[in-house]
């Protein structure tokens, strides 16, 4: 975690030296197409990144559930010695899963990107959120991530229109305590699950 967070802030300062901290927007026609469901405006690149997104998480569950990589990466995930012992390179493992894992988040500031306007600081404040996405959603559980996901983005808006901005964090904070108090392992975790640890 250390040389994951030291290597954070080496590419921060390594952007902002060479691109300053001003924002800056991706520009694309699409940006303010939009169609009417009702009283609603919906965005078409909005649509469309929630569309890709579905279609990623899809693809990683897919991944991780038919082939053999996924399985070894499950397998290291649940039990690093057993997983060693049945031939499986764990280090290998490891090297794969942090490789995915940075695709990932690169696929998902591609998709942000014309959305908000982003500096070399962008993304710090997704990090406490995505923490208690994938909590609340259970650990090891793709479609709970999802659904979880699903379920702050609304208490987000819904609180952010109704309360104020400065209310959507809490409001989902208390959901997120509630939720744990009642499921411990989360929406959809399984007992016993863990986190991969990558260190």
């Amino acid at each position: 975690m250390f040389v994951t967070f030291a290597l954070s802030l080496f590419l921060q300062n390594l952007l902002l030296s060479l691109f300053t901290s001003d924002f800056r927007t991706v520009r694309t026609p699409y940006a303010t197409v939009a169609f009417q469901i009702g009283p609603l405006y919906v965005s078409w690149l909005r649509v469309a990144v929630f569309v890709v997104a579905l279609a990623l998480a899809g693809g990683l569950a897919a991944f991780l559930k038919y082939t053999y990589v996924g399985t070894a990466i499950r397998a290291t995930a649940q039990d690093r010695r057993s997983a060693r012992l049945v031939g499986i390179n764990v280090d290998r493992v490891y090297a794969v899963t942090f490789a995915l894992g940075c695709a990932l988040v690169g696929a998902a500031g591609i998709l942000l990107s014309p959305l908000f306007p982003v500096n070399p600081y962008t993304g710090a404040d997704m990090i406490l959120i995505s923490f208690v996405i994938v909590v609340l959603g259970g650990m090891g559980s793709i479609a709970g991530a999802v659904i979880a996901g699903l379920l702050i983005g609304l208490v987000e808006s819904f609180t952010g229109y109704f309360a104020g901005g400065e209310m959507k964090q809490l409001v989902y904070f208390v959901l997120f305590m509630i939720v744990l108090a009642v499921r411990p392992n989360g929406l959809l975790g399984r007992k016993g699950a863990e986190v991969m640890d990558v260190t």
